[in-house]
């Protein structure tokens, strides 16, 4: 597999996700992409399950990466579009409970997670823009169809 195989690309994206929201595009990629039960397997796994699917050829590799562009585009931006519930949440809960640690914590580690979100929703939408156009998507499959290595 080359450097510019969508495999490589979207795998290397996924095993690089901060841990603060890999757990929920993970999830999220092997119950949609991939139609895994994630519940029924470990999260230290996902990553693995993940890259599992990724690395087939022929339909299976066209499926895996258009499957997985798709689901990652729809959670990063469902994240983006909600993460001010969460915020909203925390502060009311917080409001509510303010000696409870559990609920601090979580309120307190809201602002990374927020960064992290920042971060990788601009290194995916860099990626789309760059290595993971339709037209790029497009080559992949074409190749894969005619047993070439893309």
């Amino acid at each position: 597999m080359t450097p510019d195989d969508p495999r490589q690309i979207i795998g290397s994206f996924l095993t690089l996700l901060p841990a603060t929201i890999q757990r929920e595009v993970l999830f999220q990629v092997l119950a949609f992409a991939f139609k895994i039960n994630a519940r029924k397997s470990p999260p230290d796994k996902f990553s693995e399950l993940a890259l599992n699917h990724l690395q087939r050829d022929g339909i299976e590799g066209i499926s895996a990466v258009i499957c997985v562009t798709a689901v990652v585009d729809h959670v990063l931006e469902g994240m983006v579009s909600n993460r001010h519930v969460g915020e909203a949440v925390a502060n009311a809960m917080e409001a509510k409970e303010p000696e409870n640690l559990a609920i601090k914590k979580w309120s307190a580690s809201i602002p990374l997670s927020k960064k992290h979100l920042e971060q990788t929703v601009n290194e995916w939408r860099h990626l789309r823009a760059t290595k993971l156009t339709p037209g790029r998507l497009q080559d992949f499959a074409s190749a894969l169809l005619l047993g070439r290595q893309p």
